[in-house]
């Protein structure tokens, strides 16, 4: 039972934690779980004027997501602690903004060199899942 701490929040590499006030503990965000396979996409991405976030199937090459990666360069945020995360940044297009926008030390990727580490990772995580 959460006792709202918040120690899991502070912990939280991507700070994405948050008490959620309705079931009185902390959650975190879930990308709207079933929300993508029923209507296809976020709440935060149906919503937002910019349509700066994408989702979909890394493994497919004609979703939207591997489109931009593909187009793009872009980073992610914690790569130090090997995590492997599957929420990307783009680079800014506008190298004044760029300097601006990014920390120090931030590694820049382009898809075609990071995809091998993607695979390779899940690779690795389906036999996992498989004995389960």
């Amino acid at each position: 039972m959460c006792i709202l701490c918040k120690g899991c929040m502070e912990a939280c590499h991507y700070e994405a934690r948050f008490v959620d006030e309705t079931r009185h503990s902390v959650d975190k965000c879930t990308f709207c779980d079933g929300r993508i396979q029923e209507y296809g996409t976020t709440a935060c991405s149906a919503t937002c004027p910019t349509k700066v976030r994408v989702f979909g199937d890394l493994e497919d090459e004609n979703s939207d997501i591997r489109k931009v990666l593909e187009d793009r360069e872009f980073f992610v945020l914690k790569e130090n602690e090997k995590t492997l995360p599957k929420l990307f940044y783009l680079v800014p297009e506008d190298e004044k903004i760029a300097k601006r926008t990014m920390g120090e030390g931030i590694k820049i990727h382009k898809w075609n060199e990071f995809y091998p580490k993607y695979e390779k990772a899940t690779a690795k995580r389906r036999t996992e899942w498989k004995k389960a």
